[in-house]
């Protein structure tokens, strides 16, 4: 709870085959992309922060029947990270206001913490320069604690959370297969 408004905190730890950390997270993090994903209805990306690795975005959610529309607006980095030689990856998404996209009446504005992390490791004795995506496990860390805004009884909005979940994790993680699968592999 926040101010008696009900939370959602997840964590999620898997794994997907064929995949590399940096396409799993360059994919989350590319705002081209983010509308593929079915939970946004239009976007703006601001770039005025003058860096190669983080933007500003407002989002216009997709609105839920049980709910009023929602909206959020937050910075988004994206970064390498080798840890014991082992190529990681990870995006933070956190929310912000920005001068551009002020908070309308009409709708409720969502707070978010999220981050994705993405590590990759090799199978089969394989080497960066010989492997091929069979060879490619991406080890999957993603965390985020929604405030979804203004008042949504606690049974509804933890069953759109559990069902939004599972939902955005499969049709994510098979959305960069498919963009993935007859690409060079991006470490």
């Amino acid at each position: 709870m926040d101010n008696d408004i009900v939370c959602d905190t997840t964590k999620a730890i898997f794994t997907v085959k064929g995949i590399t950390g940096h396409e799993l997270c360059q994919n989350f993090w590319n705002s081209g992309t983010r509308h593929d994903h079915g939970v946004i209805k239009e976007s703006k990306v601001f770039t005025d922060l003058n860096s190669s690795d983080t933007f500003i975005v407002h989002e216009l959610l997709n609105k839920h029947w049980v709910a009023d529309q929602r909206d959020i607006c937050f910075w988004s980095h994206i970064r390498n990270f080798n840890s014991n030689d082992v190529s990681s990856w990870i995006v933070v998404n956190y929310s912000t206001e920005h001068k551009e996209a002020p908070i309308k009446s009409s709708i409720v504005r969502a707070k978010i913490n999220i981050a994705l992390i993405g590590r990759t490791k090799l199978e089969n004795n394989a080497t960066k320069s010989s492997c091929t995506r069979n060879d490619l496990t991406c080890e999957v860390i993603y965390v985020a604690y929604i405030n979804p805004g203004g008042y949504v009884p606690a049974f509804i909005l933890r069953n759109v959370f559990e069902k939004e979940y599972a939902n955005f994790v499969y049709s994510f993680t098979n959305f960069v297969k498919k963009q993935t699968k007859e690409k060079q592999i991006l470490f």
